[in-house]
This record gives structure tokens, C-alpha cells and sequence, in this order.
């Protein structure tokens, strides 16, 4: 009896925790580091959606093009704050994991107390020479580049010499 309280218990909490992200009718949505990328079904396109695990990697890359993709602020709840896709740069990282990267153009920074930036984190993504995505807020003269708020409400800078569109 107490087994099964227990387990019902989890059951019940599992599905509360998971409710909270609202999806707003996505088929697909990824979590990245510092954006929530959500991928809406064309209507001009009449596609099946490959089941379960069917729908990630190369197979969904396959049919990337039936879909409207959209971004927004990664804040680990609704995420409902969309990001203009004019507001979405690239960059092309170097083949190093988070642990070997020593290219400093390829870290995020924050301000420290005296205006000065200082490494917050390595970029890297799954493939680690992937292109990626970067919400850029706003960019400014001296080469720096603010990233939208993040969820721990941090804000973030990149250098704008390895952007691109």
C-alpha cells in the first residue's frame, strides 16, 4: 500500500512539473542554453511527423523546411517572450568541448562590479561545430554584443567579431 502511495505520489508529481511548460501548440521544442527554439507545423505543407525519437537529429533536420521556426527567451517556464529572428545571429565554433576551449572569443562574459567583462562559460553545442544560435539584444561600439536575459537572470555578452547572419 505505502509502494503504491509512493508511487502515485511521483507519478502525480512528475506530471505537474512537466505541465508547467506550455508548448503553445509546438511539435517540436529545444531547450538551448540561452533561447527556446519551438518548431510550428507549416500549414502550407502537408508532412507526417515521425514518432518518438524518430523526430530528432538528422531526421528531423530532413524535414526542417515544413516547419515555422521560432525563438524565444529560454526561462524555464511558459516561455512565451519571442525573440525577432532578425535578433538571432550565428556562430561557427571550433570543434572543442566546453572543458578544452581556449578560443576567449568563444566564451560568454559577464560585467563584474568595475565594468569590466570576465569568462561566465565556454560555448559549445551537441555536434561542438555546429553552428549556433545567439539571441543578441543589442550590440554596441568596443565590439561587445548583450544577450537577452537568460533565466537566472543573467545578462551575458558575446564578441561581436564572431557573429554572423
Amino acid at each position: 500500500m505505502i509502494k503504491t502511495t509512493i508511487l502515485v505520489l511521483m507519478a502525480l508529481i512528475f506530471l505537474i512539473g512537466c505541465s508547467d511548460i506550455n508548448f503553445m501548440g509546438a511539435k517540436k521544442y529545444i531547450d538551448h542554453t540561452t533561447y527556446v527554439e519551438r518548431w510550428f507545423l507549416n500549414p502550407d505543407y502537408d508532412v507526417t511527423i515521425p514518432q518518438g525519437t524518430e523526430f530528432y537529429g538528422a531526421s528531423a533536420n530532413k524535414i526542417k523546411d515544413k516547419f515555422i521556426i521560432k525563438y524565444y527567451i529560454s526561462d524555464k517556464g511558459d516561455s512565451t517572450i519571442e525573440i525577432p529572428l532578425k535578433d538571432m545571429w550565428k556562430v561557427k565554433l571550433n570543434g572543442k568541448s566546453r572543458n578544452e576551449q581556449d578560443d576567449d572569443n568563444l566564451f560568454y562574459y559577464e560585467k563584474n562590479s568595475d565594468g569590466l567583462f570576465v569568462k561566465s562559460g565556454a560555448m559549445y553545442g551537441p555536434a561542438y561545430e555546429e553552428v549556433k544560435g545567439m539571441p543578441i539584444k543589442e550590440c554596441y561600439d568596443g565590439g561587445w554584443c548583450e544577450l537577452y536575459q537568460d533565466y537566472h537572470n543573467r545578462i551575458l555578452y558575446v564578441k561581436k567579431s564572431i557573429l554572423y547572419q
